[in-house]
């Protein structure tokens, strides 16, 4: 570089030498010749404007060919020489400044621009003293010269002001072996750390890389990595638009860029990358090159990640981890120790763990397995109960290793600890849910047993004395009414077991609603009282009820629920007590909100061991096995009774002394207290039995009545009682004949069942609806259960009756029917 500034500068010296001579050779020949100046002839000064006004006015001058005696070979070979030198001249300054834009590294690029430009006003000088032959200008000839002049002291200058700094240059051979020094030691230490170097032109999109950054990436000459584009899509695809995003942000933002990345070796394995990048501008200020090297990470990534995991194994997992020295004081806890423990690490470092963390339900036992065992050097597996700082117990899944150096040296122990307390919590729970399983299969069991007995007893009754009232030919009509009593009797005391079965799957699932209602106390109690008289009387019993408050003439609450709770209850009491009395109290007590209605059972029966007292409310459930085979029953009434009365705002509770008798107390929401309230009465002995009102039958007399079961005895039964009735009955078998008869026929009332074959009674009532029919049709089904009554008048269907069916409730509700659809048509008649 310095030899470079050397030469430039002797070439300054010479081209300014050059013009010195051409000035002097310039001025001798215009000395001599016609162009001499007369010795008389007087200077005069030209003004500025004079002079530059007359700058290229040839008529003061003559032609140089005429000044002077010039041969034709003198004047052509100044000519041809001056047009040379410009030539020359000319040229010069471009090729420099091309030289300085294609090597804008150059130091002193000032220099060079004068140097250019002191050569041009040379070349210049020239041409015009060429022109000069013809076009005689010396005023514009003058300004060339002066403006050389000015350009030459101007470079003279610059040169002497920055001698010392172009001096201080070092030559290029020490240049050289700087820049070799420098090469061998940077590729020394680029080996040394496996680092490739890589750079990528933007304009061109030209990619390139060292020897060690192709190997590094696995690229060949066949693969032809020359682009950008090529090179990203040589790497793994999972990181490629990563690399895409940071070369982009890399150029937008004018930033370096590092980035990971991974690519596939010829093997197939998956190799870590890290690339540095750093921007190079071009003149423009825009990002000309991206240039950076490449480091191969596979080693130190896999050791990161195989440290990482182990880090996370030590400290981040959810399971404890002790480390303690060959003594076994601990050296090392993670957080999930101090989380699950709550000591900090300040507070066990140096402590044995059994020192503080077992308690007084620990399993010595346990603990003196793992003592032998860690004497012996060996590993232990063990359940153990700990016990927190704040003395929460925890249970442990324990797993103690021993750990030995090379020398087989015990050096630490490694104790992980899960924390299985949830576990064995479950383990308890589902022990003790078996033993609840076990019990609730046995009661099952046990229950079906007394099922079994309760529905066989009534059949055998409904069975047996329907065979006598079929073969016994010579039975009186006493007996044959008594025969039909006892029948009558046991399917009402079987339709009870069953509407119990009910009752308890209506509750269980949630499908018993509450309807709250006024209803009369006093009247309730009176139909219980009345009911079970008969049985009181026949057992020689004791049987009163009283008021301890004044009798409210009206409570609010769910009047049929309330009866069966007190059903249950009271016929409990009079079906375990044998001798003595059943008494019933009654009062009401004002709450805050409201009051309350309570009901106490009095009996003197066999009472309830103490602990029985809960289990009488489960379901299937009674004292003991002998009470069943004693006193028979399904063990479902209390179980019920318990779920109405908490369903009515209230409980059930019980105290019993075994042998001596028992008090059910029976409390119930009763709403608001209304005001009016009658004298409290006593119903005791003297209180007479409860008479049921006979009430006629009504008269179905000229009524078309439709009857559709697929049951022939359910069709009879209906036919006979219809028709006894005065009703006209026809019947069908399948809802597909109801529709027919029914598109056929004028019948008044259809009495449709809802589950049958080739037609059920929802699809029936349905279509003889849509062919117009408008009389009364009623659901006669043995669905009883919650929802049952809406989905049948959803389908059509304009009253609900259940199976079994009985003579008074079939004629009461056909009549109903009938007598509301007569008179809605005699409203229409009269509106038309």
């Amino acid at each position: 570089m310095s030899a470079f500034v050397r030469n430039i500068l002797l070439m300054i010296s010479l081209a300014t030498s050059f013009a010195a001579c051409d000035a002097t050779l310039a001025a001798e020949t215009e000395a001599s010749g016609c162009c001499a100046a007369p010795q008389d002839r007087q200077f005069h000064a030209d003004t500025a404007g004079g002079f530059f006004s007359k700058l290229f006015d040839a008529s003061d001058y003559p032609a140089r060919w005429y000044c002077g005696s010039w041969t034709l070979e003198t004047g052509w070979l100044h000519v041809i020489s001056d047009l040379a030198i410009f030539g020359a001249y000319f040229t010069i300054p471009l090729v420099l400044l091309y030289f300085l834009r294609q090597r804008p590294d150059l130091p002193f690029p000032k220099i060079i621009w004068l140097f250019a430009a002191f050569i041009l006003a040379c070349g210049f000088g020239h041409l015009v003293e060429a022109g000069i032959f013809w076009w005689p200008i010396y005023r514009f000839s003058g300004v060339i010269k002066a403006v050389t002049a000015i350009v030459s002291w101007i470079t003279v200058l610059v040169l002497i002001r920055m001698l010392p700094d172009v001096l201080n240059l070092p030559s290029l051979a020490i240049l050289g072996q700087q820049l070799r020094i420098a090469n061998k030691r940077l590729d020394s230490a680029l080996e040394a750390g496996n680092i490739g170097v890589w750079e990528w032109d933007v304009d061109s999109d030209r990619f390139a890389a060292d020897e060690r950054a192709q190997q590094m990436h696995g690229i060949t000459a066949a693969d032809r990595i020359t682009t950008l584009v090529s090179f990203i899509d040589s790497l793994h695809e999972d990181d490629r638009e990563e690399l895409r995003d940071a070369i982009c942000r890399c150029l937008s933002d004018i930033t370096n860029c590092s980035i990971n990345y991974r690519l596939y070796d010829a093997q197939g394995s998956i190799r870590y990358i890290q690339a540095h990048g750093k921007i190079v501008l071009g003149e423009n200020g825009k990002p000309k090159k991206l240039v950076g090297v490449c480091i191969d990470q596979t080693e130190l990534t896999e050791y990161h990640n195989e440290v990482e995991k182990l880090s996370l194994v030590a400290s981040g997992t959810r399971h404890s981890v002790v480390i303690t020295d060959q003594y076994g004081a601990i050296e090392w806890v993670n957080n999930a120790f101090i989380k699950l423990t709550g000591y900090t690490s300040e507070e066990v470092m140096g402590r044995k763990p059994g020192e503080f963390l077992q308690g007084p339900e620990t399993n010595q036992g346990t603990v003196e397995i793992i003592r032998k065992a860690l004497r012996a050097d060996r590993q232990v597996s063990a359940e153990l109960l700990n016990y927190a700082k704040d003395g929460r117990p925890y249970w442990i899944a324990l797993e103690i290793e021993p750990v030995f150096d090379d020398e087989n040296r015990l050096r630490h122990y490694i104790a992980t600890q899960v924390d299985i307390t949830e576990q064995v919590r479950r383990t308890d729970e589902l022990i003790e849910a078996m033993e609840s399983a076990e019990t609730a299969n046995h009661a099952k069991s046990q229950f079906l047993a007394n099922m079994s007995h309760e529905i066989r007893t009534p059949l055998n009754g409904i069975i047996g004395f329907t065979d006598l009232l079929m073969y016994e030919a010579y039975s009186s009509p006493e007996e044959k009414q008594e025969f039909l009593q006892t029948v009558r009797s046991s399917g009402l005391h079987l339709l009870t077991l069953i509407n119990g079965i009910l009752d308890l799957a209506k509750i269980e699932s949630g499908q018993m609603s509450v309807e709250r209602s006024p209803c009369s106390p006093q009247e309730i109690l009176d139909e219980v009282v009345s009911i079970f008289r008969p049985k009181v009387n026949e057992k020689g019993l004791k049987f009163a009820c009283r008021w301890d408050s004044k009798v409210p003439k009206q409570v609010v609450t769910n009047g049929p629920q309330l009866k069966q709770l007190l059903l249950n209850v009271v016929g409990n009491a009079v079906k375990f007590t044998n001798e003595g009395q059943v008494e019933i109290v009654a009062r009401l007590r004002e709450c805050p909100v409201g009051s309350q209605l309570t009901i106490d059972v009095i009996d003197t029966g066999i009472g309830i061991p103490d602990d029985k007292l809960d289990e009488i409310f489960h379901p299937f459930s009674q004292a003991d096995s002998s009470v069943t085979r004693r006193f028979g029953g399904t063990g479902l009434g209390l179980a019920i009774s318990k779920n109405l009365a908490e369903m009515l705002g209230g409980s059930i509770e019980v105290k019993s002394v075994e042998g001596e008798g028992s008090v059910f107390t029976v409390i119930v929401d009763a709403g608001v207290m209304p005001e009016e309230k009658h004298p409290a009465t006593r119903l005791g002995d003297e209180t007479a039995p409860c008479v049921l009102k006979d009430s006629n039958l009504p008269n179905l007399n000229g009524v078309r009545i439709l009857a559709v079961d697929d049951g022939d005895a359910n069709r009879r039964f209906m036919s006979v009682v219809l028709d006894h009735a005065g009703a006209e009955v026809w019947t069908a078998e399948n809802g597909k004949e109801a529709v027919r008869f029914a598109a056929t026929q004028t019948p008044e009332v259809i009495l449709l069942d809802m589950q049958m074959p080739v037609m059920d009674g929802y699809t029936a009532a349905s279509l003889i609806r849509l062919q117009g029919f408008e009389g009364p049709i009623i659901a006669v089904t043995a669905h009883a259960m919650q929802g049952d009554r809406e989905k049948c008048l959803e389908s059509g269907c304009s009253e609900y009756l259940s199976k079994p069916l009985g003579r008074d409730e079939l004629l009461h509700t056909v009549a109903f029917a009938v007598h509301d659809y007569r008179l809605q048509l005699a409203e229409q008649n009269r509106n038309v």
